[in-house]
């Protein structure tokens, strides 16, 4: 993605490789993130993922709370890209949640940061 905003591209930077410990958004989550995104259930949206890159790249496919189908068509839904230095193997179709006002996003029990570099 060579479009990006100059704050995304600044959160993208790791020299740590897999040992990362940077508390950057995409990096691991601060308790902060979690409690914040806890307390604000109502900002969560569901969603699956659409496709995995090696990078961290995620898109992930968001649900018309009024249908609950994914529709490209409504500004409710469609294509979100995030980015995660700490994503878990996910598979195509997992079903997730994205906390984009505090850049969390739920795969099942597990909460990892991410970086929301598409817009809502």
């Amino acid at each position: 993605m060579s479009n990006l905003k100059p704050q995304v591209q600044h959160s993208m930077q790791c020299t740590a490789g897999e040992s990362c410990t940077r508390r950057a958004p995409g990096h691991g989550i601060s308790p902060m993130q979690l409690l914040a995104s806890g307390a604000t259930p109502s900002k969560w949206r569901d969603a699956f993922v659409s496709q995995v890159d090696a990078d961290g790249w995620i898109a992930i496919e968001l649900f018309d709370p009024s249908t609950g189908l994914a529709d490209a068509a409504t500004p409710e839904s469609g294509t979100v890209w995030l980015w995660s230095h700490a994503a878990p193997t996910l598979e195509l179709g997992t079903p997730v949640a994205l906390h984009a006002l505090y850049g969390a996003l739920a795969v099942g029990s597990e909460r990892i940061s991410v970086v929301v570099a598409g817009a809502l």
